[in-house]
C-alpha cells in the first residue's frame, strides 16, 4: 500500500483520487492546488500520492487546477505572549501577521 493522498487522513473516505501523470515546463518546486466542489487539497508537484476528494467525479464539476510557486518565505518562532510579529523576507520585502488572542 502506497502513501496517503495528499490531503487525504488516515482512515478517510476518498470517492475520487486525482493523480498528476505528467508536467512540462512546471518548476518542480511549485505546489499544486486542486478544488473539487468546496474541498480543496495541496501538495508540492512532487508529491508522487494522489489528491482525495470525498466528492464522486460527477459531483465535482468543475475541477478546479491551479500552480503556486514560492517568492520567499521565512519561518516564526512563536511567542504565547505576541499577538503580531514582523516577518522580515530577503531582499526588502517585510510581511505583518497577527493571531487573534487565544
Amino acid at each position: 500500500r502506497g502513501p496517503l493522498p495528499c490531503g487525504a487522513k488516515a482512515g478517510q473516505c476518498r470517492a475520487m483520487e486525482v493523480e498528476i501523470v505528467a508536467s512540462q515546463g512546471l518548476p518542480h518546486d511549485c505546489f499544486v492546488l486542486m478544488k473539487a466542489g468546496q474541498m480543496r487539497r495541496q501538495a508540492k508537484l512532487a508529491c508522487e500520492a494522489p489528491f482525495a476528494f470525498p466528492t464522486l467525479p460527477a459531483n465535482s464539476a468543475p475541477l478546479r487546477v491551479e500552480v503556486f510557486q514560492t517568492l520567499a518565505g521565512r519561518s516564526l518562532t512563536l511567542s504565547p505572549d505576541a499577538e503580531q510579529y514582523v516577518v522580515k523576507l530577503p531582499g526588502s520585502d517585510v510581511l505583518g501577521v497577527k493571531f487573534p488572542p487565544s
